[in-house]
């Protein structure tokens, strides 16, 4: 079963897509306004507030560049193509078309927007069978311009987790300024005259990868980890100083010292998995089967452990013990693969800040056990990749579920 993310940021983000002809609107809703109020606006944030004027109109809304918006022909286009890509995501995810609509009075901040810029929000009516109900309304702002001014921000950082490949790294700023922080050998930090001339370095390299240098900021407590990206037996440097939205240094660089082990050592995932399990239900009639896919996110959403598992079509939980398995034997899960680029089966990911998947290890061994009490859900994974790494992974607490579970008791 194809296992590619799909993040809920697709939802929100504006794609360019195929374009539908221009669809009808129900006479019964296409009365139906909408005010819209736009507040607390920042340099990267802005809050809406969108009130219609009928609170039983199912209706959707968002943030959108102003060319953006301008590059669909007609509004009609510009509807139809967010229909297509809410529809799209909501098939592939276990929802249905209702569950991503509002009703009534609803707000939303959205907090990754570009300095200085020209923005609509929309909103506009949608029928429970993917119909457009109402014209589209719009909202114009502007996001402040970057302010290039230096900061009084300074910076504690923590390393911890440290094996001979990865390194989990915590950085506690002393206000909300916006920063950027990552990891350098020791040695090539070195080569610089100074901390300014490093930062301007690293600047100018995150302008070849991104035109919206702006994204790649922080601000409050963050941490990551540095996982399968670093090398054994070397000295690196954790790093972080403060930076406008036009990549302008506005701090000086901190940094914290720490060298990975010598040693190969194991995957200890289990510490930073923090975020949560999501199980996805589907049924496999002709082959009265059913398949779970149990997918466990990190805090950050940029790690990921998938198992799938199969199980008689007649099963209402998960509950048990599993062994990976080449085959797709009942009550176990399956072994990772590549096929077509796609990754089927289990595997363990990695994705970069902008959730494009830099690493993956495809599970070829080992076992998942899981029991329940209450709704608490009791998950460990020990399971070694295709390259013979280990991997122990350990989950308490509640799961979520998505997919066609009306003949199941774990809705």
């Amino acid at each position: 079963m194809k296992r590619l993310f799909c993040l809920i940021l697709a939802i929100v983000a504006t794609c360019n897509i195929a374009r539908s002809s221009q669809p009808s609107t129900d006479e019964g809703e296409a009365t139906t306004t909408f005010t819209i109020d736009i507040y607390n606006i920042t340099t990267t944030s802005a809050t809406a507030k969108v009130t219609p004027s009928n609170n039983n109109t199912l209706y959707y809304y968002g943030f959108i560049i102003k060319e953006g918006y301008k590059s669909y022909g007609t509004p009609a286009e510009f509807a139809a193509s967010q229909i297509e890509m809410i529809q799209n995501w909501a098939n592939k995810n276990g929802y249905s078309l209702s569950d991503l609509l509002k009703k009534g009075v609803d707000s939303r901040e959205s907090k990754n927007l570009k300095g200085d810029t020209e923005y609509f929000v929309y909103a506009f009516g949608i029928t429970a069978e993917g119909k457009q109900s109402t014209e589209v309304a719009l909202k114009a702002f502007t996001t402040l311009p970057y302010a290039d001014e230096p900061s009084n921000n300074t910076f504690s950082i923590d390393v911890s987790k440290i094996t001979d490949h990865g390194a989990r790294v915590e950085i506690i700023p002393s206000n909300n300024d916006p920063y950027y922080f990552h990891v350098v050998e020791k040695a090539e930090y070195e080569k610089f005259e100074n901390d300014e001339e490093f930062a301007h370095s690293v600047v100018a390299e995150l302008r070849t990868l991104t035109d919206k240098i702006d994204y790649t900021r922080a601000s409050g407590n963050k941490h990551y980890v540095f996982n399968a990206l670093l090398k054994p037996n070397t000295d690196y440097y954790a790093f972080a100083f403060g930076m406008s939205g036009n990549g302008v240094p506005t701090t000086g660089v901190t940094k914290r010292p720490f060298k990975t082990l010598a040693e190969k050592s194991d995957e200890l995932v289990r510490d930073y998995y923090v975020r949560g399990f999501s199980a996805i239900y589907e049924k496999d009639t002709q082959n009265s089967s059913t398949t779970w896919s149990v997918a466990l996110f990190a805090e950050t959403e940029i790690n990921i452990v998938v198992l799938d598992i199969n199980l008689p079509i007649t099963s209402t939980d998960f509950v048990g013990r599993y062994e990976l398995s080449s085959s797709r034997d009942l009550n176990t899960a399956n072994v990772g693969s590549m096929v077509d680029g796609a990754i089927y089966g289990s595997y363990w990911s990695l994705s970069d800040k902008f959730y494009n998947m830099i690493d993956y290890k495809l599970l070829s061994s080992g076992s998942m056990d899981i029991s329940k009490s209450g709704d608490t859900y009791t998950i460990k994974i020990d399971a070694l990749d295709h390259n013979g790494k280990r991997f122990l992974v350990e989950y308490s607490g509640t799961i979520r579920f998505r997919g066609d579970m009306s003949d199941s008791a774990a809705k």
